[in-house]
């Protein structure tokens, strides 16, 4: 046996992956054309979804869109490194994640929630590289693959939350700051006081999420090309977003000081501009800096990262040729049946949209408790109604003795639950700022979102909940459960979002606002069950 391991030997005589290749390049390469245009059609609503969080005004993802020509650069530049790896496929691993990713894939269908469909694409190329490419065929392209999440939108709801208090960390920081600099600032909410009669808003922009996020795949990008230790690398990664948020603390510190010395004028416009673009380049300065002094402390070794076996470069043994045609042939078809269920799940969900009423009837008691309807209902225009993908929208005013008017709006999906639009975006849209965000009970009933929003000398205390048949919650996951719920019952789950509004009156404190909207909520709950599916 001459202490030779036999499985090592058997090992040592596959022939590398660049070799089966070359074998037959046509069918190889018509097969990855195959498996690329499948790709497409089972991820097609979720790419175009991707792409319009890209362009939607204010992104936090603008940047993205350079993420997959990245991905696929660095596959195209590890070509010869994958070439010379053994070709091992590893089909009882690979085809249990592939469908793993598939499920998840159906699964965000089935419940109408885009980012488990946004997700699957991760297992779903992962499984597909171990099943043809081998374990390690499938390290050598890791870091290609585990980068296209960051171009992957976080779900609107978790980040509208994050990003709001990354804005309070980093302006309650710059103002500590300031006023360790003998600066007279004073925090409330999003307004920074410069003065008697002078603020400066920190908008939802300044927030940091964009520079957090854009820095973070920056940060893992260098981090792999960063010729350095593994320790090293992993530091780079974990610095990134600590660099990020140091440099929008001093942007905010900077407008702030800048505001503070020249008044709050002096510090929109080209200012504001510019210090944007000047956070991006404090940031990149931070981070070379990082690199550079790790790279003399830990520099790679040169033979970290090389291959440890490469294969023989031998033609392939004749019975190979058929093994991969039953490979790409099994994969194929799970791609094609996954394709085929995506679309239907999606075309019959469209279908019972268009079948369904185009108006439900909201037509709700004229007088709730001591609340009486005043003026007539607001017609939302139809702009709204395409933006929001529903005829089905109740705008309506009440008041009480106080004659404060509470605004009434229900925006009713039907079956068509991803059609839910977040208040938040559109008050973002519309030119809102969002001054303070948090969810609280509404008495005993229910669990709703609370917002403070202003826009210029307007302030409105905004309250919102999700309704879908007979169960509320403020959480988009939560209503998601709800949804899957009734779907697995074999129900017919309809979704509506109901949002109050009051105005907040000058010197009115916000808590008072939400008690005559909590009031008016806890009346208006039992009216929705019995009135709204």
């Amino acid at each position: 046996m001459n202490g030779q391991n036999p499985a090592k030997e058997s090992a040592g005589a596959r022939p590398a992956l660049g070799a089966v290749w070359r074998a037959q390049p046509g069918v190889h390469a018509a097969v990855l054309a195959a498996l690329t245009l499948l790709i497409v059609a089972a991820f097609w609503h979720s790419f175009v979804d991707i792409y319009n969080s890209w362009n939607m005004p204010e992104s936090l993802y603008s940047h993205a869109i350079i993420i997959p020509p990245i991905s696929l650069f660095f596959v195209w530049r590890l070509r010869a490194r994958l070439g010379a790896v053994p070709a091992d496929p590893c089909p009882a691993l690979g085809m249990p994640v592939l469908l793993g990713g598939c499920g998840l894939l159906l699964l965000g269908d089935f419940l109408g929630f885009m980012t488990l469909v946004h997700l699957a694409l991760l297992p779903v190329l992962l499984g597909l590289a171990i099943t043809f490419l081998g374990l390690r065929g499938a390290a050598v392209l890791w870091f290609p693959l585990a980068f296209v999440i960051f171009m992957i939108p976080m779900p609107y709801s978790l980040l509208q939350v994050v990003s709001f208090k990354s804005k309070m960390i980093a302006t309650e920081s710059a103002v500590a700051i300031g006023q360790m600099m003998t600066l007279n600032l004073v925090q409330d909410g999003s307004f920074v006081y410069l003065g008697a009669d002078d603020r400066l808003l920190v908008g939802d922009v300044c927030g940091g999420m964009r520079s957090l996020i854009a820095l973070l795949a920056f940060g893992a990008l260098m981090a792999f090309i960063s010729k350095t230790r593994w320790w090293a690398r992993i530091l780079i990664l974990l610095v990134s977003p600590l660099v990020a948020i140091i440099a929008n603390v001093a942007r905010i510190l900077f407008l702030c000081i800048v505001g503070y010395t020249w008044g709050s004028a002096s510090a929109t416009g080209i200012v504001h501009d510019a210090s944007g673009i000047g956070i991006f380049a404090v940031a990149f300065v931070l981070l070379f800096s990082v690199e550079s002094f790790l790279r003399r402390i830990a520099p790679v070794d040169e033979a970290e990262g090389q291959p440890a076996e490469n294969a023989p470069e031998t033609a392939p043994p004749p019975g190979a040729p058929a093994r991969w045609v039953s490979l790409y042939a099994t994969g194929i078809a799970i791609l094609v049946c996954v394709s085929a269920a995506h679309w239907m799940i999606n075309i019959k969900r469209d279908r019972a949209a268009l079948a369904a009423p185009r108006y439900a009837n909201l037509d709700l008691p004229h007088q709730i408790g001591p609340y009486a309807k005043v003026g007539e209902d607001i017609d939302p225009g139809d702009d709204v109604r395409r933006a929001l993908e529903t005829s089905s929208i109740l705008m309506r005013y009440y008041v009480d003795q106080s004659r404060v008017p509470v605004l009434l709006t229900i925006v009713y999906t039907g079956e068509k639950r991803r059609s839910l639009h977040f208040p938040e975006q559109c008050f973002v849209g519309q030119g809102w700022e969002v001054e303070q965000a948090y969810s609280a009970p509404v008495g005993i009933e229910f669990e709703a979102r609370r917002l403070v929003i202003f826009r210029g000398a307007q302030k409105e205390a905004v309250l919102y909940w999700l309704k879908t048949g007979d169960r509320f919650t403020s959480s988009a996951f939560m209503n998601a459960v709800f949804w899957a719920r009734e779907q697995l019952m074999f129900g017919t789950p309809t979704s509506a979002l109901v949002r109050l509004s009051v105005p907040i009156q000058p010197g009115q404190r916000a808590e008072e606002a939400f008690a005559a909207l909590d009031d008016f909520a806890t009346r208006l709950g039992p009216i929705l069950l019995e009135n709204i599916e």
